[in-house]
């Protein structure tokens, strides 16, 4: 199964992609999965995700931006058929029911008196969570208004032109077929920092890497995905979390992956690139020795945001995880799962 997220979370608060990924107008049918924590929602996704896979080949599989270890939704390889987690904080409500969209209500499978006895108990934890997730927010703002600030500052010394003709020699050598432009999200972050999935590395015959000691590697990226986009090149794109502009690209003809990183970190994670952009080649020298303190520090600062905001978000998922603990003591967990496994065989 190819693995993406269909949300983030970033630098500008919790961003959500289900309306672009999950667009009920271009789908067959769409089941929509309610429900509370810990009912059983991301299991029957995964048993959506795995029929899927089964009939037709690898399925699209969108993990949660707060926790890799659940499914929010999942798109069969036709693209014709979807499932989503249709609770907060991405909320999705049918648009065509009946035509389109059908409910599927683990809710049903709850006994509500036990709920009812825990309600002050969970209504604390969802507010302490909210809080969690709104603190996490506003260092990773810090962080992001900081990253930005040496960005301009290295701007100035920026060959723009240069880049502009590197990045249209390296789409000319891409080539690609005429297709659409899909949002497949491959980096967020959590409890775990930011964390940053291989799923274009992995689909790829031949990587191609940005590095991006400076920061500077968002403008070649941006460049490149504009005249992607402008010769109607069939590509999947993945913005990050941190600046908003595209990371991470797959063309889909010509299956090659260009992606912005630090050399080492891409490495540890991926091997060696098949081709290396160095950003190094498009920054004035002498502006890059006046600065280098100035971006020591920025990354010292921001990487210390960051990790405070990876503390709230871990405060978030425990108390998330004893949310689905009080659920899960409600449940009728043998009625739930007749309900998946006949689900499932109808699909």
């Amino acid at each position: 199964m190819n693995t993406f997220f269909a949300s983030q979370n970033t630098c500008r608060g919790f961003v959500s992609r289900f309306g672009e990924i999950f667009d009920e107008s271009r789908l067959e049918r769409l089941y929509i999965i309610k429900g509370g924590p810990g009912t059983g929602k991301s299991r029957l996704l995964k048993m959506i995700a795995d029929k899927w896979s089964a009939d037709e080949g690898k399925a699209d599989v969108f993990i949660c931006s707060s926790d890799p270890d659940s499914l929010d939704g999942v798109k069969d390889p036709s693209g014709k058929l979807a499932a989503v987690d249709g609770t907060a904080p991405h909320c999705t409500d049918p648009r065509y029911p009946g035509a389109v969209s059908r409910i599927l209500n683990t809710g049903d499978f709850w006994d509500e008196k036990i709920l009812a006895a825990s309600a002050k108990e969970m209504i604390a934890l969802n507010e302490k969570k909210s809080a969690n997730f709104a603190r996490a927010y506003r260092l990773l703002g810090a962080c992001g208004a900081l990253v930005a600030g040496a960005g301009n500052a290295l701007r100035e010394g920026f060959d723009g032109e240069k880049s502009l003709r590197a990045a249209k020699r390296l789409a000319a050598s891409i080539g690609g077929e005429k297709g659409d432009v899909r949002v497949r999200l491959t980096s967020t972050f959590n409890h775990l920092g930011h964390f940053r999935l291989d799923s274009f590395e992995k689909l790829a015959d031949s990587k191609v890497l940005v590095t991006d000691p400076f920061g500077t590697g968002s403008l070649f990226m941006e460049e490149l995905f504009g005249i992607l986009k402008e010769n109607s090149v069939s590509l999947a794109v993945s913005y990050s979390p941190l600046d908003g502009r595209p990371d991470s690209i797959f063309v889909d003809g010509s299956r090659v992956s260009v992606s912005r990183d630090l050399r080492e970190d891409w490495e540890k994670r991926c091997g060696y690139a098949d081709k290396y952009v160095n950003m190094d080649r498009f920054l004035n020298r002498s502006l890059k020795s006046s600065l280098r303190q100035k971006l020591k520090f920025t990354s010292k600062c921001s990487e210390s945001l960051k990790n405070a905001a990876s503390e709230e978000f871990a405060a978030a998922r425990e108390r998330h995880m004893k949310l689905e603990e009080i659920y899960g003591s409600a449940m009728d967990f043998k009625a739930l799962t007749d309900f998946q496994n006949s689900t499932v065989a109808k699909l």
